[in-house]
């Protein structure tokens, strides 16, 4: 029951997604190239995006909370690892705004964003081990593999399409 709904969403996404112009030139937007899968990250990471001057005007007001991500924790938002995480949050919203809105730029800059989750992964894998701390296998690596090769895949169909524009 669950895949029927599942394949009704997609079918109706793709319709919504394809506009008929003119002679009847079809033209498939640049969102229909995103996987499911994809497209549920790019909204959870557009509201973390959104919420990350929150941490900064939170931890102004010396408010303190958890956030992690790739690893890396604070529970305060003007440590190294605070502010480093608070702009990761920032560039992940920004990147994902990219690939909804369909920006020419966003698949490229999701790529770079894929890689450098990739090395700050491996890094926070490698660390403790060079220093006898013991080992940890950072489970995100089976999600950012897969997503920089399905950006990979779609560059150049991306960069060919147009922007979408109502």
């Amino acid at each position: 029951m669950n895949e029927n709904i599942l394949d009704s969403d997609f079918k109706s996404s793709l319709e919504e997604e394809e506009k008929v112009l003119g002679e009847g030139n079809k033209i498939r937007r640049r969102r229909a190239l995103l996987p499911v899968w994809i497209k549920i990250f790019i909204w959870i990471f557009m509201i973390f995006g959104c919420l990350s001057p929150l941490y900064l005007i939170a931890g102004i007001f010396g408010l303190t909370f958890s956030f992690a991500m790739y690893g890396l924790e604070s529970f305060d938002t003007f440590t190294v690892t605070g502010v480093v995480l608070t702009l990761l949050f920032l560039s992940k919203g920004v990147v994902a705004f990219g690939l909804w809105t369909e920006k020419k730029w966003a698949v490229t800059s999701a790529m770079m964003d894929a890689i450098l989750g990739i090395v700050i992964c491996i890094l926070v894998i490698a660390v403790p081990l060079v220093i006898n701390k013991g080992f940890t296998f950072r489970l995100e690596l089976f999600v950012l593999v897969p997503y920089l090769i399905k950006m990979y895949e779609i560059k150049d169909q991306w960069e060919r399409r147009k922007e979408y524009k109502k």
